[in-house]
Parts: structure tokens; C-alpha cells; sequence
């Protein structure tokens, strides 16, 4: 079955999540966000660009913990919303995901180096009734 976590969607293709369709455009490892005034990862961070789009006719607001960033090894990370304010407005924590409206955005995950390689996002429907799985780290 697509979507699930032996057969994640691959970053380009649109995962759904029952009301909730995430497309992931980019993911890249870095050790900061922000330049010179920026932070720096206690590990690696992951970022990730995304669009997340509202299938059902309600608004809702996009949570930190939408999204975790899921290890090889099972470990699991949620979004630094710390280091998100350092994506010049770009991040999706908080953002009002409307019906039908695509909202692009950009999340941050620090994750032990160690841990990077082989990492997948699992993505919860915003209504919380369904889930799935990208795989962002090869």
C-alpha cells in the first residue's frame, strides 16, 4: 500500500492523509538555518519544503507535531520551532491551511547526525484520521 511505512511516498509525489494532501518539493541537511544570525544544529538539521493542502471544508491550523521526522532506526524527531524562526517567514508552524488552498512552507528537524541517512516524515492528516509516510533522506 502507497503511503505506508515500508512503501513511503518519495519526495515530488502528493501523500495523502485522508482530509490532508503533503507534497514534499526538497528536503536538505544542513548544519545552520539563517546565516550570520542564524543558529546552528545540535546535530544535522533536516529542512523540509512542503505543500500541504486542505481537502475537506474546514480551516485548520497547522501543528508542530503534524509532521515527525522518523529515523531508520524508529527514533522520532518533531519540528524545531525554535530554528523555524529563522526561515524568513517560510515556515508552515501555525499557518492557517484553508480548503482547497495549497500552503507552502518549510519545516526544521534537529536530528543526530548519526540519524540523517534513511529518514523518512510521517505526515498526519489535520483532522487526525489518517497518516503517511515520505521518505526525505537516502
Amino acid at each position: 500500500m502507497r503511503g505506508a511505512k515500508l512503501n513511503p511516498y518519495r519526495v515530488g509525489q502528493p501523500a495523502n492523509a485522508a482530509g490532508t494532501t503533503y507534497t514534499v518539493t526538497a528536503a536538505e541537511v544542513m548544519d545552520s538555518v539563517g546565516g550570520d544570525y542564524g543558529t546552528a544544529a545540535d546535530g544535522q538539521f533536516v529542512v523540509i519544503d512542503m505543500t500541504v493542502e486542505n481537502t475537506r471544508d474546514i480551516t485548520k491550523k497547522f501543528r508542530d507535531d503534524a509532521v515527525t521526522f522518523i529515523a531508520k532506526d524508529g527514533s522520532q524527531y518533531t519540528a524545531d520551532t525554535l530554528a523555524s524562526i529563522y526561515l524568513n517567514g517560510d515556515d508552515l508552524i501555525y499557518e492557517q491551511v484553508e480548503p482547497d488552498l495549497p500552503t507552502r512552507g518549510q519545516l526544521v528537524f534537529d536530528v543526530p547526525a548519526s540519524k540523517v541517512k534513511g529518514g523518512s516524515l510521517r505526515v498526519d492528516d489535520l483532522f487526525d484520521r489518517a497518516d503517511a509516510y515520505i521518505k526525505v533522506t537516502y
